[in-house]
């Protein structure tokens, strides 16, 4: 694999197997919630101070994007806190904008909760790559909608399951938006 094709990778939901990146996903989960630093482990101690439950995230946080390799923490962790800080707050109509969630990131970065992966080939990582696929990919599966390069609109609210019943719903539904958005993009 080239340098460019590093920096530049071609991404569709066709060549990702939904199960395979689900258990990748629930694995994660599963490392995190029992493992025995999970007590002082700051993002753990935010989604239980926020009243949410690791293993109850919404399907939409954890998406594989293709310019993830920029960002060294999980993207499980850092879709989290675009959540947390830009996206749950939103009312259906509200606008979000590449600069709101360029201050909340690099927020985060100063306070080392997300860290951006070194690569010495690159002066500067074009971190916000990851983060603008992620935002495009909501748009796909139609939470929101792109209105200008800078400007979204919240079209769906990401909503989070209370129980396991209400997550394997969503996890069933979030799955048919997965097929349908590869049909279209074949």
């Amino acid at each position: 694999m080239s340098l460019q094709q590093l920096l530049a990778p071609a991404f569709t939901f066709n060549k990702l197997s939904i199960t395979k990146w689900e258990a990748v996903v629930n694995q994660f989960k599963l490392h995190w919630g029992l493992n025995n630093g999970a007590r002082s482990n700051q993002f753990l101690h935010e989604l239980y101070n926020r009243e949410m439950n690791l293993f109850l995230l919404p399907a939409e946080i954890g998406l594989p994007v293709p310019h993830s390799l920029f960002i060294q923490t999980s993207t499980v962790v850092w879709q989290s806190y675009l959540f947390f800080d830009v996206l749950i707050g939103k009312k259906l109509g509200d606008f979000i904008t590449v600069n709101e969630i360029t201050y909340f990131i690099k927020k985060r970065i100063r306070r080392k909760e997300i860290t951006i992966r070194q690569l010495p080939q690159l002066d500067k990582v074009p971190y916000m790559d990851a983060i603008l696929d992620y935002l495009f990919l909501l748009e796909r599966l139609g939470i929101l909608t792109k209105l200008t390069e800078t400007t979204f609109q919240l079209k769906q609210k990401i909503l989070l399951p209370r129980s396991n019943r209400e997550k394997e719903e969503m996890w069933q539904s979030f799955h048919q938006k997965i097929k349908a958005f590869s049909r279209n993009n074949k």
